[in-house]
């Protein structure tokens, strides 16, 4: 099977869907960029190797609805990194060091057509799994570290 290179922000759910499991690269390999570049992979090649990846994940949201994206398989919301598609548009729940705006908030539920009731808590499930990682997972806000070093969550 032919190798994709990508930066982890670029992938799109047609790659996930054409390859499920992504490895981050160092940035000394062939075709990497930076610490954000990914290679396409398969269980076999993850299990021979002791890096990072994010693998396509399905989410439910709280009303039912499913929706695609990926996780790296980790438990908490920093380390696990979920992100979503809507349509062509992306959203990932991770927002580092500052809180989302309003601006970005309106623009997730407006993209689903849906109140804040209706989204959260989302589900998250990755079949793709090594031992020792996380199979499964709870979304409950758009998560941030505030001023004071804790993380906080937003809706």
């Amino acid at each position: 099977m032919k190798k994709v290179v990508k930066q982890v922000y670029d992938l799109t759910e047609s790659d996930l869907k054409d390859y499920p499991l992504w490895i981050y690269l160092s940035e000394d390999d062939d075709g990497a960029i930076d610490e954000a570049s990914v290679q396409s992979g398969t269980e076999q090649e993850l299990s021979q190797t002791m890096s990072m990846y994010v693998a396509i994940a399905e989410f439910k949201l709280a009303n039912g609805k499913t929706l695609c994206g990926y996780v790296c398989p980790e438990e908490e919301l920093p380390d696990s990194q979920p992100l979503i598609f809507v349509g062509e548009q992306k959203f990932n729940f991770w927002e580092g060091m500052s809180a989302p705006d309003e601006l970005y908030l309106r623009s997730f539920y407006n993209a689903l057509g849906l109140e804040r009731l209706d989204v959260f808590p989302i589900k998250w499930d990755c079949k793709y799994v090594l031992p020792g990682w996380c199979s499964s997972g709870v979304i409950t806000g758009f998560g941030f570290i505030s001023d004071n070093g804790q993380i906080n969550y937003v809706t």
